[in-house]
């Protein structure tokens, strides 16, 4: 699940701004080029914790794994690698799923606070490299300006999106003749995820409902036991997911 949605869930269980930024740092951590080590703020540290358990349901939703699976066929068949056909179907369904929401705009004036509240969180950020600070506090800043537009989330951008993001990992970068195949794919992509998104949805609302750890507020505070929340990291770079 990609940031944007991830800031519409944390809504739903009654989130604020620092929270709210919690459940988009994992992410955020992955585009500053750094491993988030540890945060020192209670309601960010929850957010974080939503963050993973929110993955954890989500990749192991029916529907995800439907439309991933349905869409790394057509890339096959299309002549496209394995390894750059499953990383297109994965994250494209995660965008797509993105602009879908931002149409909807409910999470829109939580997430341009939450984004404001970065620049007082990052007191409270410890990074795996010092420029990640500069990096992440850029990037709310950026995020920010650029709003939450749901033309972010249409087949075109995220065709551009996903050229930018697998670019620096050579075995899953989308290759110029590949191009072609990609972007039609989305098109075709972006009306699957549309008419599912509705059942989508409500497979992680069912899933976050029947958590242990909900409320968010209540139990995973208790859980923490004190204002840190410690992250490992998994081998990417990126915080490690406690369901994975």
């Amino acid at each position: 699940m990609n940031f944007y949605a991830h800031c519409h869930l944390a809504r739903l269980d009654g989130a604020d701004a620092a929270f709210a930024l919690g459940s988009m740092l994992p992410d955020f951590a992955g585009m500053s080029g750094a491993r988030l080590v540890r945060v020192d703020h209670q309601e960010v540290a929850l957010g974080v914790t939503h963050h993973h358990v929110v993955d954890g349901i989500f990749h192991a939703a029916p529907t995800f794994v439907r439309l991933c699976q349905e869409s790394s066929v057509r890339l096959d068949a299309a002549g496209v690698r394995w390894g750059t056909g499953r990383a297109v179907a994965h994250i494209g369904v995660e965008l797509l799923l993105d602009g879908y929401l931002l149409d909807d705009g409910q999470a829109d004036a939580l997430y341009l606070r939450a984004l404001d509240e970065g620049e007082d969180a990052a007191e409270h950020l410890h990074w795996s490299v010092v420029e990640a600070d500069t990096r992440f506090r850029r990037l709310c800043r950026r995020l920010h300006e650029l709003g939450a537009n749901p033309d972010h989330g249409s087949p075109e951008v995220v065709s551009d999106r996903l050229h930018r993001a697998l670019a620096p990992r050579p075995r899953l970068a989308i290759e110029d003749r590949d191009s072609a195949a990609v972007r039609a794919e989305m098109d075709r992509l972006h009306d699957d995820v549309r008419r599912a998104a509705p059942t989508l949805m409500a497979e992680v609302h069912e899933g976050l409902e029947a958590h242990p750890k909900r409320p968010f507020g209540v139990d995973l505070r208790r859980g923490i036991g004190d204002d840190s929340c410690s992250l490992r990291e998994n081998g990417s770079g990126s915080p490690s997911r406690s369901e994975s």
